[in-house]
C-alpha cells in the first residue's frame, strides 16, 4: 500500500525533504510505518521520533488523514492505501484566554 509521510520543522531538516512516500505491506500500522521511517532516515530520525521506551516522544505530533493519532489508536492506528501521515513538533505559547 502507498503512503505519503509529510515532515515539518525538525523532522524536515533531519530527512531532508518536505515528503516521502512509500510503499508498505497492507495491514501495516502506524509503528510498523515508523519503524520504516526510522530505518530509512537513520539514527538522528529514531532520536527526534521515539522516545527510548519506543513510544512517541515528547512534542511529537502525528497526524493520519489530519487526524492526531492520540485521538485514534496511538501507534496501533491502522494505515490503508493512500493515507498521508504528517510529523510535526508541538508548538507552545500564547496567552491563556479565560473566555475559551
Amino acid at each position: 500500500m502507498y503512503i505519503a509521510v509529510e515532515f515539518f520543522s525538525t523532522f524536515r531538516e533531519i530527512v531532508g525533504s518536505p515528503r516521502w512516500e512509500t510503499d508498505l505491506p497492507a495491514g501495516t500500522d502506524l509503528a510498523g510505518l515508523l519503524e520504516n521511517l526510522c530505518i530509512r532516515g537513520g539514527p538522528a530520525l529514531r532520536r527526534a521520533v521515539l522516545a527510548e521506551d519506543g513510544r512517541i516522544a515528547p512534542g511529537v505530533a502525528i497526524l493520519v488523514n489530519g487526524q492526531s493519532h492520540a485521538v485514534r489508536q496511538g501507534l496501533a492506528t491502522s494505515l490503508a492505501d493512500g493515507d498521508t501521515v504528517c510529523l510535526l513538533v508541538h508548538i507552545a505559547g500564547g496567552i491563556l484566554n479565560p473566555y475559551l
